[in-house]
C-alpha cells in the first residue's frame, strides 16, 4: 500500500488509475438501484453524483469530487441535508493499483471511503469507521454500465 498522494493518471503499477472510475456505477438491490456517475472534469479533477432510483423515482443523493487540495487528492462528500449543506473532506490515506482509501477521523459516520477495484467492470465501495468493524461498514459492490 502506498501512502503518498495519486498522480491523476499513472504508469506507475502501485498507484490507482483514477480515470478507471469514469463512467456509470450501478449496485441493485431488491427494490432501490444505487447509481455513481463520474465524469473527468479536467486532467485532475473528477466529479460526481449519486442517485437512488426507486419505483421509478429517482432522487439526488450526493455530489462528490476527487481532486488535489494542498497538493493531496481529496474525496470531497456534498450531501445536501447534512453537514448543513458543506462539503466533507476526506483526504487520500492510502493507494495501491487497484485500491483508493480516503479517510476524515473527524467525521461521524462514515470515516473511511475505499474504492477497490475488483475487475475492469466491477468495483466494492466501502464506508465504514475508522476500524474498519464489519458492523458497521457498508459495502456496495458495483457493476460499469
Amino acid at each position: 500500500m502506498m501512502l503518498f498522494p495519486v498522480l491523476f493518471m499513472s504508469c506507475d503499477p502501485k498507484e490507482f488509475d483514477l480515470y478507471r472510475l469514469v463512467g456509470k456505477w450501478e449496485y441493485i438491490m431488491e427494490d432501490v438501484i444505487i447509481v455513481e456517475t463520474w465524469n473527468r472534469a479536467d486532467d485532475n479533477h473528477l466529479s460526481g453524483y449519486g442517485e437512488e432510483i426507486a419505483l421509478g423515482d429517482t432522487t439526488m443523493t450526493e455530489l462528490f469530487e476527487i481532486k488535489k487540495i494542498n497538493g493531496v487528492p481529496t474525496y470531497v462528500a456534498t450531501v445536501g441535508n447534512q453537514n448543513d449543506g458543506k462539503s466533507v473532506l476526506f483526504p487520500l490515506y492510502a493507494q495501491d493499483a487497484d485500491m483508493l482509501e480516503f479517510r476524515n477521523p473527524s467525521h461521524d459516520f462514515p470515516q473511511v471511503i475505499r474504492y477497490e477495484m475488483i475487475e475492469k467492470r466491477k468495483l466494492k465501495v466501502t464506508i465504514g469507521k475508522l476500524d474498519m468493524d464489519k458492523k458497521s461498514n457498508v459495502e456496495f459492490d458495483f457493476v460499469k454500465r
